[in-house]
């Protein structure tokens, strides 16, 4: 799969370059290139982190989830 990648530093957005629409165009494009580098570390982290457990056996629930239908026994967040 290869080296990891290096994900990009993050900048703050400097408005005064937003206010002319040629310095906004390529702040825009600069920071849809970070996403994009930013999706790939991430998607380098989940591939690598999918083949590690594949041959681990699945992990057992530690207690019983809820369902939607057995809903917030708590009363908590219920509205009367």
């Amino acid at each position: 799969m290869g080296q990891r990648p290096v994900p990009p530093t993050l900048e703050p957005l400097d408005y005064q370059k937003l206010m002319d629409i040629d310095d906004m165009n390529a702040a825009l494009s600069k920071t849809v290139d970070d996403l994009c580098r930013w999706l790939k570390v991430v998607e380098w982290d989940l591939t690598t982190l999918m083949r590690d457990t594949e041959d681990d056996e699945p992990l057992a629930p530690s207690r019983k989830m809820m369902t939607i239908e057995e809903g917030d026994q708590s009363g908590e967040g219920a509205s009367q």
